[in-house]
């Protein structure tokens, strides 16, 4: 079973937060450039592409169309 615990037991008392985005430019899988946005603190993004690190701003990321997202549980206060 693949459900987490809490949308079975307590869905009220858990939450996802967006830590990473991987976005993919090219025609397919195989061809194109991969690159990261990673959450450093909230509000804080970072382009992780290739060899390079730079901070991103939130409504350039919010434009780019991601190939796959990565979200941390997070339980309720």
């Amino acid at each position: 079973d693949l459900t987490p615990y809490c949308a079975l037991e307590a869905p009220a008392q858990c939450s996802y937060e967006l830590d990473a985005v991987l976005v993919h430019r090219g025609t397919s899988r195989h061809t194109g450039h991969y690159w990261a946005a990673v959450r450093t603190r909230p509000g804080t993004w970072v382009r992780k592409d290739d060899t390079r690190a730079t901070e991103m701003p939130l409504n350039e990321l919010l434009q780019q169309e991601a190939y796959l997202l990565f979200y941390t549980r997070r339980a309720a206060q």
